[in-house]
């Protein structure tokens, strides 16, 4: 995970270097919250709004902010026990590094803040808010929203790429709230996203949620037990013996994982126990390989 944050660091630096003339002030600090991986998107989006950023969330753990020639990127990943780690880089002129600096600890310190912002209903900071009606359709709602009347607000499966698009979507014409009706969805996991141009380069918001499904159509199903434990169990299981089942706090990126798994060793029906859990969002999944190419079914579920 160190590496990790350091490539990223380094990638900022790159991209900067390319933009701007002269040399290059560069910050990065890092903290651990005791959040869920959605509530760090919501606190970046809400500390680079009060402090006078440009927030677009381009990466599904991430959130860049602008303030002219002054760059931050704020990189949630997920931590042991349900909390997240909220990785700070930032970029600036030489001659603008004081300021920027301010930036920087004003927005460190705005990341451990709990919002007490209720509009919505959904999270706090967000743009977006996604409800699913009894039809399986999603109504997403947004805020704050642009004035360009090519913003526009999709419904896609997880795993679509940023610059593709299926079904429907709408154009927000400008309006700063709103709301978007995506039709009966099929059940499964899927992404509310709203981009600011006619295109696919900036992409401010995406929240992810499940359109349900009666068990006998899913392959994994959650119970949790009084003592935080989740019961998963399967069916239509692979014969696959490396096939695996985990339980990860929502937010923790496809290929990688936090904490306990077990392999299925081939069963095409079983149970899997994670154990005691922290109160959160969590979610399980089961991998059809050895690896995360094969992500056969993932299910969200809450532990309080």
């Amino acid at each position: 995970m160190r590496f990790r944050h350091a490539a990223l660091a380094f990638a900022l630096v790159i991209f900067m270097s390319s933009a701007l003339a002269g040399p290059i002030w560069m910050r990065r600090s890092e903290s651990l919250l005791s959040v869920t991986g959605e509530e760090c998107l919501a606190r970046a989006f809400r500390a680079f709004r009060a402090e006078g950023f440009n927030a677009t969330q381009n990466m599904s753990n991430g959130v860049w902010g602008s303030k002219g020639n002054r760059w931050t990127l704020i990189v949630c990943n997920a931590a042991p026990a349900g909390q997240t780690w909220a990785n700070i880089v930032s970029s600036s002129p030489d001659e603008e590094k004081d300021a920027h600096y301010r930036d920087h600890e004003r927005v460190g310190a705005r990341m451990g803040e709990r919002s007490t912002d209720p509009v919505g209903g959904g999270q706090p900071g967000r743009m977006l808010n996604v409800e699913v009606g009894s039809q399986r359709n999603a109504m997403v709602s947004w805020r704050e929203g642009t004035s360009d009347p090519n913003s526009w607000v999709s419904v896609v499966p997880v795993g679509t790429p940023d610059g593709q698009h299926t079904g429907r979507w709408m154009y927000t014409k400008g309006a700063s709230t709103g709301m978007y009706d995506s039709g009966a969805l099929a059940p499964g996991d899927y992404e509310a996203r709203f981009y600011a141009d006619g295109g696919y380069s900036k992409l401010l918001d995406r929240v992810r949620f499940t359109v349900g499904s009666e068990r006998s159509t899913r392959m994994l199903n959650v119970e949790v037990t009084g003592q935080r434990n989740a019961l998963v169990s399967w069916r239509d299981g692979t014969s696959d013996p490396s096939s695996w089942v985990s339980v990860v706090p929502v937010g923790t990126s496809d290929g990688t994982h936090v904490g306990k798994w077990m392999y299925t060793k081939g069963a095409r029906t079983g149970i899997y126990d994670s154990g005691p859990l922290a109160p959160g969002e969590y979610e399980a999944r089961f991998y059809a390989d050895d690896g995360y190419g094969k992500l056969m079914d993932r299910l969200g579920f809450t532990v309080r």
